[in-house]
């Protein structure tokens, strides 16, 4: 049996979330990534699947 030796990596990436007049709005800032959502879970909830995505 073969084991492979899997690493995680991770990284921290900071994103600005500021409330607008009708929705919230994440923005990343060290990547290119802009996001919103009705509410301030599902804004963070679309944020970390709009990172996943872009990288």
């Amino acid at each position: 049996m073969v084991r492979k030796n899997s690493e995680h990596l991770q990284h921290n990436i900071k994103a600005f979330i500021r409330k607008g007049e009708d929705y919230y709005v994440a923005e990343c800032l060290d990547i290119a990534v802009v996001m919103q959502g009705k509410t301030l879970d599902e804004t963070i909830a679309n944020l970390k699947e709009s990172v996943a995505l872009h990288l």
